[in-house]
């Protein structure tokens, strides 16, 4: 079970393109005289064709069901031109749909060249340090629309702000984030939770955390334990003996024997949080957190920005 927890989902596409990100980041040189002229405009065909194509080389051999992947499968839903001292490159926003009959979808951003056969993991000014496509990244990372209904509501309040999180329990921005809103709870009318488990241990302790709302613990409570006081182990089974000592009714439920109970859950709500996982990359998801304010996104935890949004 631990080696199909760490395998890759199917319809997670986008993790392999990141794969093929170089971890070099391009440097370029601070120039006074302003930018080069634009260059040409996104190669936009051969951009699809190259993407369907190394999806197809990685994944093929493994799962021929990848070898059916084409440029019909990438659909690119927005690009940015970035003026660099060295030309123009292209933030590209695109959807990867699998060529399978559930059509699981995932949104992916990346820098390319305007031939859209490079990609490049950052660009910065030498002399500064500066990144010079963080502004356009972040511009297509935001989710402009997102329905208020979305997650799961965990804690109703007598404030004005509704929030959505959707985050990783042992994401140590997501933690700074949940800490941010149990400060701001008298704020908070409604706040509802999605996980986006990044690991197999996280991804198990998302699992207890739904059990223990299924027995009828507090949700509040239970994500408090989880982004709190629970310690974000590697090890799935110390997760699972760590929600044994914290919560008398999750040891009386699932028993004393940790790899009997890992199992259990694994069995009852693998799938669940696999797929709440999946639902969130559908919508354009990509790292944690993501915070919804009144419907507005909050990409990562910008706490001026939160701050300014509950005045």
């Amino acid at each position: 079970m631990q080696n199909e927890r760490q395998r890759l989902k199917w319809g997670r596409i986008g993790t392999l393109v990141f794969l093929l990100m170089a971890a070099a980041t391009v440097v370029l040189a601070d120039t006074s005289n302003g930018g080069a002229p634009a260059s040409a405009k996104l190669n936009e065909p051969a951009f699809k064709q190259h993407i369907a194509e190394r999806i197809r080389v990685m994944k093929g051999a493994k799962d021929p069901r990848f070898l059916q992947t084409g440029a019909q499968h990438v659909t690119i839903e927005k690009s940015i031109p970035i003026v660099t001292p060295g030309g123009t490159l292209y933030g590209v926003r695109f959807r990867v749909s699998t060529p399978t009959d559930d059509k699981e979808t995932e949104v992916v951003t990346l820098i390319v060249d305007p031939s859209g056969t490079l990609i490049y993991p950052d660009v910065q000014e030498l002399a500064t340090g500066k990144s010079l496509v963080r502004d356009a990244m972040s511009e297509l990372r935001v989710i402009e629309h997102i329905d208020p209904g979305y997650g799961k509501e965990i804690y109703r309040g007598t404030g004005q702000h509704d929030i959505i999180l959707i985050s990783d329990p042992f994401c140590p921005h997501c933690r700074k984030a949940w800490s941010w809103i149990v400060e701001n709870k008298a704020k908070i009318r409604s706040l509802r939770a999605a996980h986006f488990p990044l690991s197999p241990a996280s991804e198990v302790a998302c699992m207890a955390m739904d059990d223990l709302k299924a027995l009828g613990t507090n949700p509040f409570e239970v994500e408090d334990y989880a982004y709190t006081f629970l310690n974000p182990s590697n090890d799935p089974k110390a997760v699972v003996r760590q929600f044994m000592d914290g919560f008398a009714e999750f040891k009386k439920a699932n028993g004393e024997d940790v790899d009997a109970a890992l199992k259990k859950l694994e069995e009852k709500y693998q799938k669940i949080v696999q797929k709440e996982r999946a639902d969130a990359q559908a919508i354009g998801v990509m790292s944690t957190p993501e915070i919804f304010v009144d419907g507005k996104m909050v990409d990562g935890f910008n706490v001026t920005k939160l701050n300014e949004m509950f005045r």
